[in-house]
Protein backbone atom coordinates (compact mmCIF):
# COMPACT_ATOMS: atom_id res chain seq x y z
CA UNK A 1 0.00 0.00 0.00
CA UNK A 2 1.55 3.48 -0.62
CA UNK A 3 2.00 5.77 2.22
CA UNK A 4 0.07 9.24 2.41
CA UNK A 5 3.75 10.53 3.45
CA UNK A 6 5.02 9.43 -0.09
CA UNK A 7 2.40 11.16 -1.91
CA UNK A 8 2.92 14.26 0.05
CA UNK A 9 6.62 13.85 -0.94
CA UNK A 10 5.91 13.46 -4.54
CA UNK A 11 3.22 16.57 -4.43
CA UNK A 12 4.93 19.04 -2.42
CA UNK A 13 7.89 20.08 -4.30
CA UNK A 14 5.27 20.18 -7.73
CA UNK A 15 2.23 22.06 -6.35
CA UNK A 16 3.78 25.75 -6.43
CA UNK A 17 4.72 25.67 -9.96
CA UNK A 18 1.93 23.78 -11.00
CA UNK A 19 -1.32 25.56 -11.83
CA UNK A 20 -4.47 24.29 -10.75
CA UNK A 21 -5.31 22.06 -13.57
CA UNK A 22 -2.07 20.48 -13.61
CA UNK A 23 -2.69 19.89 -9.88
CA UNK A 24 -5.89 18.17 -10.84
CA UNK A 25 -4.92 15.93 -13.29
CA UNK A 26 -1.55 14.92 -11.86
CA UNK A 27 -3.71 14.24 -8.59
CA UNK A 28 -5.60 11.91 -10.75
CA UNK A 29 -2.90 9.97 -12.45
CA UNK A 30 -1.41 9.39 -8.98
CA UNK A 31 -5.00 7.90 -7.98
CA UNK A 32 -4.98 5.96 -10.77
CA UNK A 33 -1.32 4.04 -10.11
CA UNK A 34 -2.15 3.56 -6.58
CA UNK A 35 -5.88 1.51 -7.29
CA UNK A 36 -7.81 0.25 -4.58
CA UNK A 37 -8.97 3.34 -2.09
CA UNK A 38 -7.07 5.63 -4.29
CA UNK A 39 -9.16 8.79 -4.52
CA UNK A 40 -9.54 9.36 -0.49
CA UNK A 41 -5.78 8.17 0.01
CA UNK A 42 -4.63 11.18 -2.38
CA UNK A 43 -7.34 13.76 -1.24
CA UNK A 44 -6.44 13.80 1.78
CA UNK A 45 -2.61 13.63 0.79
CA UNK A 46 -2.91 16.39 -1.22
CA UNK A 47 -6.00 18.44 0.25
CA UNK A 48 -7.72 18.62 -2.51
CA UNK A 49 -11.47 17.69 -2.92
CA UNK A 50 -11.79 14.11 -3.83
CA UNK A 51 -14.83 15.27 -6.41
CA UNK A 52 -12.13 17.44 -7.60
CA UNK A 53 -10.23 14.19 -7.74
CA UNK A 54 -13.05 12.00 -9.71
CA UNK A 55 -13.79 14.99 -12.28
CA UNK A 56 -9.77 14.75 -13.08
CA UNK A 57 -9.85 11.00 -13.86
CA UNK A 58 -12.96 11.53 -15.78
CA UNK A 59 -11.27 14.07 -17.80
CA UNK A 60 -8.02 12.20 -17.79
CA UNK A 61 -10.00 9.03 -19.96
CA UNK A 62 -11.85 11.37 -22.07
CA UNK A 63 -8.34 12.60 -23.23
CA UNK A 64 -7.00 9.02 -23.25
CA UNK A 65 -9.84 8.16 -25.64
CA UNK A 66 -9.51 10.74 -27.72
CA UNK A 67 -6.32 10.04 -28.40
CA UNK A 68 -6.93 6.40 -29.30
CA UNK A 69 -8.98 7.83 -32.08
CA UNK A 70 -6.61 10.27 -33.14
CA UNK A 71 -3.78 7.07 -32.78
CA UNK A 72 -6.11 4.97 -35.55
CA UNK A 73 -5.38 7.74 -38.22
CA UNK A 74 -2.87 6.31 -40.70
CA UNK A 75 -1.23 8.54 -43.09
CA UNK A 76 0.41 7.14 -46.73
CA UNK A 77 2.01 9.24 -49.45
CA UNK A 78 0.08 7.45 -52.62
CA UNK A 79 0.64 9.15 -55.96
CA UNK A 80 2.69 11.73 -54.54
CA UNK A 81 -0.24 12.89 -52.23
CA UNK A 82 -0.47 12.46 -48.31
CA UNK A 83 -3.36 10.27 -47.71
CA UNK A 84 -5.36 9.32 -44.68
CA UNK A 85 -6.47 6.08 -43.63
CA UNK A 86 -8.56 5.29 -40.81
Amino acid sequence: MVAKENIQRKYKPLRKIMDEKMRRLWAAGEAEAIGWGEVSLVAEATGLSRTTITAAIKELSKHRSMELQNNSKVNIICSGYLRTIT
